[in-house]
């Protein structure tokens, strides 16, 4: 018997139980091969596991798409089909379903009309040769308000899912969702603890990171939803202050959809259980793509309805396309506007003149509306506008509409919403569904007969009654109104902040709520509140000023002298940052009894920002970091008295020590190509609180603390679990110290200013060979350079820098999960330029100086500058004299451009007098006495 004859035969013994799964076969749309889709029963932790209930090994690897939902991906062996495999599957115990990783196609078109100029789809007036009024109505709908915030002051999250967007459009930028904690936070470290890495503006399905692509589509699907509107350029979205999540995953296959659509899933779901403060609070996604022709309900497609009843659950509305081609959904299918889900929105295309667009899709009990799809002008790339047409175009009237709704609803839709999301959803689609434009095209072939109207269904929504809880919150006794106050209802804390009129309001159910109000240096005041079924209550809260205490302090540069003009913030309270005075002093009146962290930022007239401490507590800073400094302290009722001294500089000092360029160092002796060499420290020194007493010096641009025999020759990302760890990488890259061309890796104890000192002088790279890098490691003696936490600190130091797309800096600890990472040029997974790189930290360029610690600690006394100090010329020099301070051990020479500062450290001595050669834009000098 053929393999061919024994699958015919299977496939019939299974016709009785699913008479549609010949018709609907995997064959019958393309498919990815050697790969399927599985469900399982119960979660499932991890891929040995899997594969141990399946106990089926023609499956090679199993990896996890949807964890929430435990559907992951098969690998399949070779000579295992995919129809085999899902009819073996079909019998396999543990499995909710198994089903193909059909192909999908982005449904649009191309620009045809990048002239056009005015939204009909918007506002039609019958331009163009259009029907007046054949629109949603957007500017009756905007009279009710403009998008962006629900009944309960929560920001709105659109998901769109699409190939990608331009992100850094003009009128995209400004309403882009930004998951605040990874933005501020460090490359390659999941900040936020959410389970992606990076997900600054969304995720990317196809690379599964951070990294969102350009892409036009996307970008004009974005705009129809949500392109800042009022701010008098381009075009205008539904919706003019939404938020925006980029979502990469619409085409390719299900697997990547499958990751898109988990990552909102996610998302959404970690806002629920947290309050709020972490995820989004997503309430649509757009989805304009799919499977032509393809039975939802064959048994071949289970994993849409799993993932749109899954994100429907927890309250989002997912706007689907239908297919561009005009044919019958109903009667030859299509993926996923056929799907039986009730939290999908399938959408066909109208239209300027209200009829259905002769190449789209249409069903009576699949196609549930249209809208505008045909001609729509919106944002593009290249921060353009370009006019489409598909049924790309229509799903996000759809997908802006939810958005827009859940910011007009009624307080009792909020509340009933809050309370129950997925029923929550289901209402509004059916407001939507209620709301429609009759039109005689869509009638018979749709379900609802009609084409959006966004206004109507914002007046029904906005009538939804409840109860609205509303008021003030003021200072006591007729007092100010207080803005940015709390507002929380219990139980289940809702909550909102007060406007700038500390005006707040609530939707709430009906019911006894205990309602508090808070505000920074007021006492917090709470009160029973009693909501009817209906109506509006009002309730102000007047709060008394709290107990208050003065901080006072002085701030002082690294010599111990008053530093003026400089910035002193007290982190996370509504107080300005201030800039201190002359004498370095700076006060604010804070509430007793908490705990608080007070920063000094930069030399007069610079504000910076040193790079965020890892877990150990090691920051890395550059030259604009000058005098950061950090306190944190409990405010007592007597006040509390502040001394901050910023002592973190580091400035670029190169001391060659190649001896072939006339330097005191020894050359390492590398002889092939990643190549690692140990060495012998002089002093012990603590990193990550372990004493190292060597250290290993590969050829690739990194060093080891302790002994290390890894070679990897390409710049990893920090921190990561495998070897080398304890990683000190100044220009971790591809180098070849061993080859003619290149000069020399050499060391140098430069025991006088207690420094070990690593160059790799003029190292060639691999390729680009014509590149060839000079920088430094110094390991400064933790004995004359002592930190807060006893940690060594560390100095990285770049004369000549060229090509860093493969390049890591930064620093590891001993076990790989924690550590610094400054710069990754291979964030993009292709080490295309540009690299990852922290918006406070300086590029990777020739002058550089980076000092990673836990913060330095003054190593002398300042006793405070000489005041007889003398200054001669002679030949190229100028002598520098003063008499012996009392009690002075050693005196510090600083020079400076400006009275200001900053004051750069020229050479500390022992004795009275030094000379300085002449150096262009140095002409002030002052001596500081140390002991």
């Amino acid at each position: 018997m053929s393999k061919a004859l024994s699958f015919l035969t299977i496939a019939g013994g299974l016709l009785a139980l699913a008479p549609a799964l010949l018709a609907w076969s995997p064959g019958t749309t393309p498919c990815q091969a050697g790969q399927v889709l599985l469900r399982f029963d119960h979660h499932v932790a991890s891929d040995s596991e899997g594969r141990w209930l399946l106990n089926e090994p023609r499956i090679t690897g199993l990896k996890p798409l949807v964890p929430r939902l435990d559907i992951w991906l098969a690998t399949l062996a070779p000579d295992w089909s995919v129809s085999e495999a899902l009819l073996d599957l079909e019998r396999s115990p543990g499995l909710r379903w198994a089903q193909a990783d059909h192909i999908l196609e982005k449904r649009q078109t191309f620009p045809d009309d990048p002239s056009f100029g005015t939204q009909w789809d918007m506002h039609n007036t019958g331009q163009s040769g259009g029907t007046v009024d054949a629109d949603i109505d957007m500017p009756e709908a905007w009279d009710l308000g403009t998008g962006g915030l629900d009944g309960n002051g929560n920001q709105i999250v659109v998901a769109i899912v699409d190939g990608g967007m331009e992100l850094t459009h003009s009128n995209i930028a400004p309403n882009l969702w930004i998951n605040a904690a990874e933005a501020s936070g460090t490359p390659g470290v999941d900040d936020d603890g959410n389970g992606y890495v990076d997900d600054i503006n969304g995720w990317d399905g196809y690379s599964n990171d951070g990294t969102i692509p350009s892409d036009g589509h996307g970008t004009h699907v974005a705009g129809t939803v949500g392109a800042r509107g009022n701010d008098n350029s381009q075009v205008t979205g539904i919706n003019w202050n939404v938020k925006l999540m980029a979502v990469a995953a619409s085409s390719g296959s299900t697997s990547v959809i499958s990751v898109g659509y988990g990552y909102v899933l996610d998302q959404k779901t970690l806002w629920i259980s947290s309050g709020g403060s972490g995820g989004a609070n997503v309430v649509s996604t757009n989805s304009s793509f799919g499977v032509d022709l393809a039975n939802c309900a064959s048994g071949s497609y289970p994993i849409w309805n799993d993932l749109y009843d899954a994100m429907g659950a927890v309250g989002i509305l997912s706007a689907a396309a239908t297919a561009n081609a005009n044919y019958n959904v109903d009667t030859q299918g299509d993926v996923p506007t056929s799907c039986s889900s009730p939290w999908l929105i399938s959408v066909t295309n109208t239209t300027r003149t209200d009829t259905k667009y002769n190449g789209a899709g249409y069903g009576a009990t699949t196609i549930d509306l249209g809208a505008p799809g045909t001609n729509v002008l919106s944002t593009y790339t290249g921060n353009s506008t370009a006019t489409l047409t598909g049924t790309s175009m229509a799903t996000p009237h759809l997908a802006g509409a939810v958005a827009f709704l859940h910011s007009v609803a009624g307080p009792g839709f909020t509340a009933a919403y809050a309370a129950d999301p997925g029923a929550g959803a289901l209402q509004l689609k059916q407001i939507i569904m209620d709301s429609v434009d009759p039109l005689p095209a869509l009638a018979g072939i749709t379900v609802s007969g009609g084409r959006l109207n966004l206004f109507s269904a914002a007046q029904l929504i906005s009538q939804i009654g409840g109860a609205l809880l509303e008021g003030t919150v003021s200072a006591a006794n007729g007092g100010a109104p207080l803005a940015g106050a709390s507002v929380v209802a219990q139980p289940g804390d809702h909550g909102t902040l007060t406007d700038e009129a500390g005006h707040y309001s609530l939707a709430l159910q009906p019911g006894l709520w205990t309602v508090s109000a808070e505000a920074f240096g007021y006492a917090a005041l709470s009160l029973p509140v009693s909501l009817p079924e209906d109506g509006t209550v009002i309730q102000n809260f007047d709060l008394q000023p709290g107990d208050v205490a003065l901080l006072s302090g002085t701030l002082l540069d690294g010599a111990g002298l008053p530093l003026a003009g400089a910035e002193v913030e007290v982190l996370d309270v509504p107080l300005h940052a201030q800039l201190t005075g002359p004498d370095g002093g700076f006060s604010f009146m804070l509430p007793v009894g908490a705990e608080y962290t007070v920063v000094s930022r930069g030399a007069p007239g610079v504000i910076h920002e040193p790079q965020a401490a890892d877990g150990h507590g090691y920051r890395a800073f550059d030259a604009g970091d000058a005098d950061w400094t950090e306190s944190v302290f409990t405010m007592g009722s007597e006040g509390h008295v502040l001394v901050l001294q910023g002592h973190n500089r580091v400035v670029y000092d190169w001391t060659p020590i190649d001896p072939e360029q006339g330097g005191p160092g020894t050359a390492l002796n590398f002889t092939d190509d990643d190549q690692t060499l140990p060495l012998a420290l002089p002093f012990d020194f603590p990193y990550y609180g372990l004493p190292f007493s060597s250290l290993s010096v590969c050829g690739n641009g990194w060093i080891a603390l302790g002994t290390s025999s890894a070679t990897e020759w390409r710049g990893q990302a920090i921190p990561l679990a495998d070897n080398p760890n304890a990683v000190l990488a100044p220009f971790w890259e591809d180098l070849s110290p061993q080859q003619a061309a290149s000069g020399n890796v050499s060391w140098w104890h430069d025991a006088v200013n207690g420094r070990f000192i690593i160059e790799y002088h003029s190292i060639r790279q691999y390729s680009p060979a014509t590149d060839f890098e000079s920088f430094q490691v110094i390991l400064l003696d933790p004995v004359s350079h002592p930190t807060q936490s006893g940690d060594g600190a560390i100095v990285f130091q770049y004369q000549t820098v060229g090509e860093t797309d493969n390049t890591t800096v930064g620093i590891e600890d001993p076990t790989g999960t924690d550590g610094l990472q400054y710069f990754y040029g291979r964030s993009d997974g292709v080490g295309n330029p540009g690299g990852a790189l922290p918006a406070s930290n300086p590029a990777i360029a020739d002058g550089l100086a980076l000092l990673f610690t836990t913060g330095l600690l003054p190593s002398a006394t300042v006793l405070g500058p000489v005041t007889d100090l003398q200054i001669a010329y002679q030949a190229n020099y100028l002598l520098l004299s003063w008499s012996p301070a009392s009690g002075a051990l050693q005196y510090r020479v600083e020079g400076a451009t400006d009275p200001t500062g900053p004051w750069t450290p020229i050479a500390t001595v022992g004795a009275p007098g030094h000379s300085v050669a002449l150096t262009a834009g140095v002409g002030l000098f002052r001596v500081i006495a140390l002991n």
